[in-house]
């Protein structure tokens, strides 16, 4: 072996050569002094800081890499000290220096055939830890580099000294591993499970390389085998998976070699000499009696002589912890536990996990990929124990984990983003839930971040959490908030800044709850989270509006009346829960303005509050909540809300001109109407669901009336403010179709009356009309027929029907089912048959329409009738239901003109006028001395209802023409004085109608009007009755037409007709006038009184079914009957 021809003195004794290397450090301290003054010291919050552990990212630098290199492994070599390997290069640095790139030792190498990475190692100089030895070694060929004393900070000196030299391989063998043994000696493992000690001094301690084998288990076969098969089979092959060296003396020392299979051997080591004496030797897989098993590493506790072997069970693919006693040295290890490691899931990669022992022996931390799990050492007296798993973003890729030896509790975690040390401060004993899962949480609020590579997620860690654990301690760290108790505030803050990180914690805190628990199932969460955040947030509005606007004083006054004795920044920090009635007790006090200036304040100061610290809020909180929450703060404030309300009404009140409001008050009124759209529609919305109790109701009952009657107006503003897009989204999110449809219809109107008065040209109309007419769509698509009703209905409420039944055609089918779902909508809705040319539609639909409608002016019954005509004569029906149809429509038009000449005679007559006393008309001796209530109402009915000229039904016109009492004098003075007298003396019932027949008085030109005018109409109604057809009502619109029941009908009203004229003395006289004229016609009837009687199937079959109406036919039946006897006798 070749001699180094360098001095090795720096073995032998530090304070000998102490003097020899003061001007080098000197200089190199320089530097370093240098340095440290250019570039500040590179520091961060921790990643993670509890009661038993911490994670730092302080060093979070990486060497720079060259054009296509990439990093192949990357560790902690010392405390100070680590060792990247890239594709190309072996870079040793500083990942303590305090520059932004550090100076980097660097070494370049040419990769093997198997592209297999060189090992390395350093060996600490005890002067100097920026000075260290380096070792690189070559795997496949076993070529070893040695550098000493190489430098890792600026310097002056170019030279570097270096030695190389070579391990003898056997055939197929190559290195696996190399590892610091004592001060100046490396471990080697080969793959052929052969363990090499390197010592770099002789026994003079000059330096010298040498070699020497500790552990040889070199299987038989391996002379037969390839290199490249030895490789591409190593990690399924037996091989040695750990060294663990323990000191048992101060003379003495223990290396213990852990092979894949479970192989463990013992073997004693002489300090200071290269003496190694296998002591003994144990297969663990045999103990376990368990196969296919595969050891990954393991540690022991010398104090107790147990080891703890981190396993794998390929069958299953979980990772545990098997327990040996090796306490009896003569005799196998006993097994006494084994415990599953249960927060690794089954489907994670399982590769090169690492076990480390801290805490004195009393902590386990487990390491597979970028999971870490920290336990207590297992023992018996806690059955439960201590458990925390710590979880890496999957993104960042961890090289490495190395404890180092100076910091016996501190694991180097080399990532590709640089290093993150993780440091034990002490381990739990038994576990606790609860306590694990609040201080989980209190970490994320303290210490989550976009950039942290920390994963805050309780369902990742498999611990038995349950949801009520997360709820119990959900509930806990929100109280603490609340009453500012939080350990997640930093006890240093002003009042602004605790609270402005309350409000920060809590929004984090829904995230995180978003996350990992399942909140759509817990309504009470998701409202507390809401609320608790709320109530912070309008603390904190609040608390900063009264600085800015210089209001101490008068809050400090309404404290004092509310027995607050305290300073007033104590009061925000701790009654947040108070908030609201603080703000109410403010606003009552200061509603009462005297002027406008007052009033603006005052406005502007509540629409910055709860816009800012409420409206925004939820919207930012609520999207982690899938929009579910609900806010219920006010339930028990509605004075507050009314007295907003108030104020915002005093400032529609105000009398300015559209400009002077939109420049004064927009925003204002935009805040205002909009928290107090929001938030009574958020109270009603948890009142219905939460109904349980009288308080509730009346709450509810409340607020549905504020809303009710004030809705309309909070809408309004926004659109006298053009801002209905910033409402919309509200209105959406409550189903509020009808308010959606007013802001969308007041865009479109706005487009519209710019283009009327030319302020927009024709292409900009064009363009704008195709937005709105998008929007429109995006609704209808959105939301279907719900918006689509909602939409006509106001379009008819506002008058705005030509709207509707023109600019909505891609959805008609919307438009028909709205128009199909009430008769009432016919009135317009023949329009649109008519436009899609649905004839058919319009002569059955308008038949149906007109049996219906009740008030209908008669105008508009023509028009329509006519218009059902036309479209009957336009169909496509068969002949036959076409000659029914039209039959029909001739009729209601013979009715309609019989109507329009009994209005017109009556017209005449002066009877519209309002000078003239109409009761007369309904105190026709015949109505009172018979006591016929539903007839003296019926004809009062049907002569208002002629007075507005609105159309009468069959039975109406002839109830009308044969009960009302008519005039008979010229005067219309006069006639109102006849009328009103009566005629009390004349008993016509008692009377045979045969026997009076030239009783008719015949004395001046109005009687012959009035007598001609009853002729007349009774003429006209039976002519009429004998071409009567029925319109069809809804039930037998596409039957044909019933003859037997359309005779039954007329023959009722004939009778009707006829019995009065036999009844009623005063038109007795007109019987032998009207008679031939109607036979003329060619009606038949039988007058004697008893066939005048109508049967209950006749009255029935002409609509009379109320009981005040069959009392009073059948009065008449009576009447006619008493008739008959006296005429017979």
């Amino acid at each position: 072996m070749e001699q180094l021809k360098f001095t090795a003195n720096r073995f032998k004794n530090s304070s000998a050569i102490e003097n020899s290397s003061q001007q080098e450090q000197h200089q190199d301290s320089q530097i370093e002094t240098n340095n440290r003054y250019a570039l500040k010291k590179h520091s961060q919050e921790p990643l993670l800081d509890s009661s038993h552990y911490s994670l730092n990212n302080q060093y979070w630098k990486l060497p720079e890499l060259e054009d296509g290199e990439s990093v192949v492994s990357f560790a902690a070599a010392s405390d100070s000290i680590a060792i990247m390997i890239t594709s190309s290069r072996v870079l040793i640095y500083d990942y303590k220096s305090f520059e932004k790139r550090p100076y980097t030792f660097q070494f370049r190498y040419n990769s093997n055939d198997y592209n297999i990475p060189p090992l390395c190692s350093i060996i600490p100089n005890p002067l100097d830890a920026l000075k260290p030895d380096l070792v690189i070694i070559e795997p496949i060929s076993g070529a070893l580099h040695f550098f000493e004393a190489i430098k890792l900070a600026p310097s002056l000196s170019l030279l570097q000294n270096k030695l190389q030299d070579e391990i003898s391989l056997h055939n197929a063998e190559f290195l696996t591993g190399v590892q610091l043994f004592e001060d100046n000696c490396l471990l080697v493992t080969t793959s052929q499970k052969r363990v090499i000690y390197v010592t770099f001094k002789d026994q003079f301690g000059d330096l010298s390389i040498n070699y020497f084998q500790v552990y040889n288990n070199r299987p038989l076969i391996s002379f037969m085998l390839s290199k490249s098969y030895s490789i591409k089979e190593y990690a399924n092959s037996s091989h040695i998976i750990s060294v663990k060296c323990i000191d048992v003396s101060p003379v003495m020392r223990t290396l213990i070699v852990l092979e894949s299979t479970g192989q463990l051997t013992f073997i004693d080591h002489l300090k200071t000499s290269t003496t190694f004496t296998a002591r003994s030797s144990f297969n663990l897989d045999i103990t376990l009696k368990r196969s296919n098993l595969k050891f990954m590493d393991f540690q022991f506790v010398l104090e107790k002589k147990i080891g703890i072997f981190l396993v794998l069970d390929p069958v299953t693919n979980s990772l545990f912890n098997a327990y040996f006693d090796f306490s009896d040295e003569k005799s196998e290890p006993v097994n006494p536990y084994s415990s599953v490691i249960s927060s690794i899931p089954k489907s994670e990669f399982i590769v090169n996990p690492k076990l480390f022992l801290l805490d004195e022996e009393n902590c386990l931390l487990t390491q597979n990929n970028n999971r870490l799990i920290v336990s207590s050492v297992n023992d018996s007296r806690f059955p439960h124990p201590w458990t925390e798993v710590i979880i890496l973003n999957q993104a960042l890729h961890i090289y490495s984990a190395v404890r180092l030896e100076s910091l016996p509790n501190t694991i180097a975690l080399a990532t590709d983003k640089g290093l993150l040390l993780f440091e034990l401060k002490s381990s739990g004993h038994s576990s606790n839930i609860l306590t694990y899962v609040k201080d989980h949480l209190l970490q994320y609020l303290k210490f989550s971040a976009s950039s942290s590579p920390v994963i805050f997620s309780l369902k990742e860690t498999l611990l038995p959490i349950t949801q009520d654990d997360i709820k119990i301690v959900l509930n806990q760290i929100l109280d603490d908030l609340l009453e500012d108790k939080s350990n997640a505030i930093r006890a240093d803050l002003s009042v602004e800044e605790n609270l402005s990180q309350r409000v920060e914690v809590v929004k984090k805190l829904v995230v995180y709850v978003s996350q990992n628990y399942d909140i759509d199932e817990d309504e009470k969460m998701r409202v507390k989270l809401l609320n608790t955040c709320e109530l912070l947030s309008l603390t904190k509005k609040f608390f900063e509006l009264i600085i800015d606007r210089d209001l101490f004083d008068n809050i400090s006054n309404i404290l004092k009346d509310m027995k607050f004795r305290g300073e007033i920044d104590n009061y925000f920090r701790k009654n947040p829960k108070s908030i609201l009635l603080l703000i109410s007790e403010y606003l009552k006090k200061s509603k009462n303005v005297g002027n406008e200036v007052q009033l603006k304040s005052l406005t502007s100061l509540l629409s910055d509050l709860f816009v800012e610290a409420l409206i925004k809020l939820d919207d930012d909180i609520k999207k982690y909540l899938n929009k579910s929450g609900i806010s219920t703060i006010f339930i028990d404030h509605f004075d507050l809300i009314s007295n907003i309300d108030d104020v915002t009404r005093m400032v529609y009140n105000l009398k300015l001109t559209e400009e002077e409001m939109i420049v004064n008050y927009g925003e204002i009124l935009i805040g205002l109407c909009c928290f107090l759209y929001y938030t009574t529609n958020e109270i009603i919305s948890y009142l219905k669901s939460h109904n349980t109790s009288n308080t509730y109701d009346d709450h509810l009952a409340k607020y549905s009336k504020l809303l009710n009657s004030h809705k309309d107006k909070w809408i309004h503003s926004f659109i006298v403010l053009k801002k209905q897009n910033d409402i919309i989204p509200l209105v959406n999110k409550y189903s509020d179709y009808h308010s959606l449809s007013v802001l969308l219809e007041s865009k479109r109107e706005i487009i519209q009356n710019l283009y009327n008065t030319q302020e927009i040209s024709d292409i900009e109309f064009v363009n704008l009309s195709a937005d709105i007419e998008i929007e429109f769509d995006k609704y209808f698509d959105q939301y279907r027929y719900f918006f689509a009703k909602s939409l006509f209905l106001y379009y008819i409420q506002c008058n705005k029907i030509d709207i509707m039944l023109t600019c909505f055609e891609k959805h008609s089918d919307f438009l028909d089912k709205f128009l199909s779902s009430d008769m009432k909508y016919y009135d317009f809705a023949w329009i649109q048959d008519i436009k899609l040319q649905r004839f058919d539609n319009v002569s059955n639909g308008m038949s149906l329409y007109l049996s219906e409608k009740v008030s209908n002016p008669a105008k508009n019954k023509r028009i329509q009738t006519s218009i059902a005509k036309l479209a009957t004569l336009c169909g496509t029906q068969d002949q036959e239901v076409m000659c029914n149809r039209l039959e029909e429509y001739n009729c209601s038009l013979s009715l309609l003109s019989i109507q329009q000449n009994i209005y017109s005679q009556l017209e005449t007559l002066g009877l519209f006028k309002k000078d003239f006393g109409t009761t007369c008309l309904f105190k026709a001796p015949y109505l009172e001395k018979n006591g016929f209530r539903y007839f003296s109402a019926e004809v009062q009915n049907t002569f208002e209802k002629l007075s507005k000229n609105i159309s009468l039904s069959v039975n109406q016109l002839i109830d009308f023409i044969s009960l009302a009492s008519f005039p008979v004098d010229t005067s219309l003075a006069q006639l109102s004085v006849m009328m009103n007298q009566g005629d009390g003396e004349l008993k016509g019932i008692e009377q045979d109608f045969s026997s009076n027949e030239d009783e008719i008085v015949e004395n001046d030109s109005s009687d012959v009007i009035a007598k001609e005018f009853i002729i007349n109409a009774y003429v006209k109604l039976f002519s009429f009755l004998k071409h009567y057809v029925p319109l069809k009502n809804k039930n037998s619109i596409f039957e044909a037409v019933d003859a037997g029941k359309s005779e039954l009908e007329k023959k009722a009203w004939a009778k009707i007709l006829l019995r009065r004229l036999v009844l009623r003395k005063d038109l007795k006289s007109l019987i032998k006038t009207i008679l031939p004229l109607i036979q003329a016609e060619g009606v038949s009837m039988n007058l004697s009184p008893e066939n005048l009687v109508s049967t209950t199937e006749e009255l029935k079959c002409i609509g009379i079914e109320t009981t005040n109406a069959f009392l009073d036919y059948e009065t008449e039946n009576e009447l006619l009957r008493k008739h008959s006897l006296n005429s017979k006798v």
